[in-house]
């Protein structure tokens, strides 16, 4: 069995381990590793265009991981007071945009955007006269973090809603009988309980959106996020400095996420 084991972890990683080793490589092939060197790193973050997609991923990963938050946290919450059968039917209409496949979400994105613009381009025109309407409307930063904000906030749901499971229902009646109302009630023992739970799911959120390329290839316009810049230079051939851009990808993705999950055990550990 732990052999087993063994070989599952290494079929899995030994790839990814292989990226990060020859990110290092002083050659300028992929074929032999003839020493150490950062060269390709600081090539890597002196290209504009891979500074400039990073720069894209990151923005669109905070803003995703706000708004998903942020409703996630109301969706939640408001189903607190709801039936167990409302709750599940909820759950899982949420769930759907982690079940769906990226393609799927990232061709509906496009249609619907298309069309949205399409019928808004039409309406300035014919409201304001102004036939250079279509330069107000086009792919870039805000589809992406809408299509982005669809998948991250069924996660951000499910993780707040494990959190208030674990709210003690005497906490809410100790508040009732203290004469607090709902809205003191929330403010000031729901949100604090479930503050770890969503920080951990806006970070969950933020290395999804992050790591993102299916949809983003599909709505990101003309800027490009870095994975979408990673698909477009690797059909150009694989070369170390991209094994150093998937390197410091994977670096933030990891360090984000011991973040989240530190977060959530802090929490159980207080619940």
């Amino acid at each position: 069995m732990r052999a087993f084991s063994l070989f599952i972890f290494l079929f899995l990683y030994l790839p990814v381990a292989v990226i990060v080793v020859f990110s290092f490589n002083a050659a300028p092939n992929m074929s032999a590793f003839t020493g150490l060197s950062l060269r390709w790193y600081a090539k890597a973050f002196s290209n504009p265009l891979a500074i400039a997609a990073l720069t894209n991923s990151i923005v669109i990963a905070l803003c995703s991981a706000v708004v998903s938050t942020a409703i996630g946290s109301a969706v939640a919450i408001g189903l607190m007071g709801t039936s167990r059968t409302t709750r599940i039917v909820v759950q899982s209409l949420m769930m759907l945009g982690l079940a769906v496949p990226g393609i799927v979400i990232g061709l509906a994105s496009l249609v619907f955007f298309s069309a949205a613009f399409s019928g808004a381009e039409q309406a300035v025109a014919m409201l304001a006269g102004w036939e250079q309407a279509a330069k107000l409307f086009s792919f870039g930063r805000p589809t992406v973090i809408a299509a982005h904000s669809l998948f991250c906030t069924a996660l951000v749901v499910e993780v707040i809603s494990l959190r208030l499971r674990q709210l003690n229902p005497s906490w809410l009646e100790a508040s009732n009988d203290l004469y607090a109302g709902r809205g003191e009630t929330l403010w000031r023992v729901v949100v604090p309980f479930i503050v770890p739970a969503m920080v951990a799911g806006g970070l969950l959120s933020f290395v999804l959106s992050f790591d993102e390329f299916i949809i983003a290839f599909f709505v990101s316009g003309t800027k490009p996020t870095l994975p979408v810049y990673m698909f477009a230079s690797v059909k150009r051939g694989a070369t170390p400095e991209l094994n150093a851009i998937a390197t410091s990808m994977l670096t933030i993705s990891i360090l984000v996420s011991v973040v989240a999950f530190s977060f959530l055990r802090r929490g159980q550990a207080r619940a």
